[in-house]
């Protein structure tokens, strides 16, 4: 399937191949007294004690660049409790298609919804920290909304940027991550770009694209719910594959999840601090140019 790209013109820099690149990357006021005497303006104007002053409305920093910002973050599979997964729910396209699906599992048997749910709850720390709003799909390790109302839930957050995080069942053969967006996508060029964005933010921490589905880490895909379903910006993050025996054996391991949930932050970060592009200048009309004979000075004989 072909991918969409805007035309920011991204640089899309070759990821470093092999999965030994993977285990070697996932492994760093004085408080006032109130004893000084007052001013004399102070003792000479009567202060409303009421009127306390507005605390300042906080600013992007440097430090804290995702202030004003939401994210909300779906760790994927986990129906209701009392609801069978297999309950039909609207796919976004007119069909339908289970309230969740069976989540894939390593060899040992740790399963995607814990893996997914842990990395998320990293992800939300250090997101946090930076100044976002952070929303999470679930606050269970293995129960939550059926598709549809997660994506419900994406929208009434108002967020910014979504993402949905998995770790796919491919081919015992096959490793590394993608990253999809909604084919069309849903928001202009905005699930494109954000799409790429973190697939880079991912290969610069050395993690490896997708060997056997994407294009160089990124898939552009008309059958996931989550979406076709989406009311704002959102991704679809594919971490691993835990059906291959060297990438799975390594999912449990907790400094792999905070691998993985640095990586993602610096991808949800170059996201939301691009600067928009730049509107196209439009070309001149031929009729408000001035003709090269007359700029010159020449004429054309009758």
């Amino acid at each position: 399937m072909p991918i969409l790209r805007s035309a920011l013109g991204r640089d899309r820099r070759p990821a470093a191949a092999g999965l030994a690149a993977l285990a070697l990357l996932l492994g760093a006021c004085t408080i006032p007294t109130g004893d000084d005497p007052p001013s004399a303006s102070a003792t000479e104007e009567q202060v409303d004690p009421s009127a306390a002053e507005e605390p300042a409305e906080e600013v992007p920093t440097a430090e804290r660049p995702l202030v004003g910002k939401t994210v909300f973050l779906d760790p994927a599979h986990g129906a209701p409790d009392g609801l069978e997964s297999e309950v039909e729910v609207p796919d976004g396209h007119g069909g339908t298609v289970p309230c969740a699906v069976d989540a894939s599992a390593t060899e040992a048997g740790y399963g995607e919804d814990e893996f997914v749910y842990e990395t998320a709850r990293i992800l939300a720390g250090h997101l946090r920290e930076l100044g976002a709003t952070v929303v999470l799909s679930r606050e269970d390790p293995h129960a939550g909304p059926c598709l549809h109302g997660r994506a419900e839930a994406a929208a009434e957050s108002g967020a910014d940027l979504a993402v949905v995080l998995h770790a796919d069942a491919g081919p015992e053969a096959g490793f590394g991550f993608h990253v999809a967006h909604a084919d069309p996508p849903a928001d202009d060029a905005a699930d494109v770009d954000a799409a790429w964005a973190i697939r880079d933010a991912l290969a610069d921490r050395q993690l490896t694209p997708s060997s056997y589905t994407g294009q160089d880490g990124v898939l552009a895909t008309a059958e996931a719910a989550e979406l076709n379903l989406a009311g704002v910006p959102t991704v679809l993050v594919q971490l691993a594959n835990p059906a291959n025996t060297i990438e799975g054996a390594l999912l449990p391991d907790p400094t792999v999840r905070s691998g993985y949930a640095r990586a993602l932050r610096d991808g949800v970060v170059a996201v939301l601090t691009a600067e928009p592009a730049a509107a196209a200048e439009p070309a001149p009309d031929a009729e408000s140019q001035d003709p090269v004979g007359a700029e010159s000075g020449d004429s054309t004989p009758d």
